[in-house]
């Protein structure tokens, strides 16, 4: 595999607090969100909700020192790791292929209308599986042992065999097959 997955872990978390810190209805139903998926983790769900966010006025304070000191030197310290890294051409236009089609596909969207009540709150393109199965499946297994698993497979592959490196791939693209069709779900029934 070209590049750990170390590198992205700390760029979906700065995305993710960014979104947050936008301040409008999307971003604080984000925050509830995030809140509520915490307090499910059995032993230690007030613990990381304590390290991550604090409901009402507070909201913002944890997410924000997240987003500008935190992140942020963890992304200098993987910048180390990473200087000696190249793209092989193919895989950037594998991702092209993939990137543009969606990028037509999906439109940016405005801002949440603060009419609309939060249970009708669509998150990004990227959120809609997850969205999807919390309707049908325990929010425990979809928003934290699921996303857990997903981020563990992602970690390990630096260090996975090179005869064992198809079989990962298989499984990778096995996992985003799957993943896509409840995004798809999502999209026709919305």
């Amino acid at each position: 595999m070209a590049l750990s997955n170390d590198q992205h872990r700390p760029s979906f978390f700065l995305l993710f607090t960014g979104f947050v810190l936008k301040g409008d209805k999307e971003g604080i139903s984000a925050g509830l969100i995030l809140y509520n998926l915490t307090a499910i983790v059995p032993l230690i769900g007030d613990k990381i909700q304590t390290l991550l966010i604090h409901p009402g006025k507070s909201l913002f304070i944890l997410p924000y020192f997240h987003h500008i000191l935190l992140l942020p030197v963890s992304f200098i310290i993987l910048l180390n790791s990473v200087h000696n890294w190249k793209p092989n051409p193919a895989d950037i236009l594998k991702g092209l292929v993939v990137v543009i089609p969606m990028s037509i596909m999906f439109s940016i969207p405005v801002d949440i209308n603060p009419s609309v009540s939060v249970n009708h709150v669509r998150g990004p393109w990227f959120f809609w599986g997850i969205q999807e199965m919390l309707r049908y499946l325990p929010p425990l297994l979809v928003g934290v042992v699921m996303p857990l698993a997903f981020f563990l497979v992602f970690s390990f592959l630096p260090w996975i065999p090179e005869k064992y490196e198809r079989v990962a791939r298989a499984f990778i693209y096995t996992g985003i097959c799957f993943y896509g069709i409840p995004c798809v779900v999502f999209w026709l029934n919305w």
